[in-house]
């Protein structure tokens, strides 16, 4: 068993060369809570200055910031919207807020996008801001493909999915940043007796496969029994590259 603590400490030590690291799971698995819990280590870390930038198909900025600042200060999201706050979670509130403006947070939260727009604003990020931090993608299979030729449909191609993580990870060599890329774990896995996810349950394994530098698969015993203890979490490595991970 690893808590989020230790998985996103495990996470950080991606940041230190370019790295494509995938992360998947089941729906509420809680893979869009470990991007951000890392997120807010770094936004915590005053020796940490690169730009992080969050590439978010389903949930708005504000939603976003809301959640890391959560994560962050122990802060109720729900209570942040709707301005219910002590006078102790303000300050607290607004201490996130001067993080986000020491360091930049880039969310980019327009619901279809493609990956040449991904590629093209990494690019410009590179510009404005003369290096990026960690990348965030929410998620793979929500990218509007393909990338690289609109003569047909969106329904992507095996080689088309795979053009865009080989230009992505060409770029991230280039920039010099790291990704960490979500993605889905096939459905028919709740239909049999053991519901932990293997490599070959992921959506597009074999494209991952052929791309990724570690791939984390995560699995909540809670979503299925609800004897389990809600928090445990259950991390599977099946590709780890030279990363030590933990166990």
């Amino acid at each position: 068993m690893i808590d989020n603590k230790e998985l996103s400490d495990t996470f950080s030590l991606l940041m230190d060369r370019p790295t494509l690291t995938v992360l998947a799971g089941r729906p509420n698995s809680g893979k869009t809570h470990m991007a951000l819990e890392l997120y807010a280590n770094l936004l915590s870390n005053r020796d940490y200055s690169r730009p992080l930038i969050f590439f978010s198909m389903s949930e708005t900025q504000e939603l976003v910031k809301r959640k890391i600042a959560s994560v962050m200060f122990g802060l109720d999201p729900l209570s942040i919207q709707r301005k219910q706050l002590e006078e102790a979670e303000k300050f607290r509130l607004k201490t996130a807020v001067d993080h986000f403006t020491r360091q930049p947070l880039i969310v980019e939260d327009q619901p279809s996008q493609t990956p040449r727009e991904i590629l093209s604003k990494l690019r410009d990020y590179k510009d404005t801001h003369g290096e990026i931090g960690l990348v965030v993608i929410d998620y793979f299979q929500l990218l509007i493909m393909p990338s690289f030729d609109f003569n047909h449909d969106n329904r992507a191609t095996e080689s088309e999915k795979n053009r865009f993580l080989s230009e992505l990870k060409s770029l991230m060599h280039e920039l010099n940043f790291s990704v960490l890329l979500l993605s889905q774990v096939n459905r028919f896995v709740e239909q049999r007796d053991n519901k932990r996810p293997t490599f070959t349950d992921l959506r597009d394994h074999k494209v991952i496969e052929q791309n990724a530098d570690v791939v984390a698969i995560l699995f909540r015993e809670f979503l299925y029994n609800n004897n389990a203890a809600e928090d445990d979490i259950e991390v599977d490595f099946p590709i780890s590259g030279s990363i030590q991970m933990p166990s």
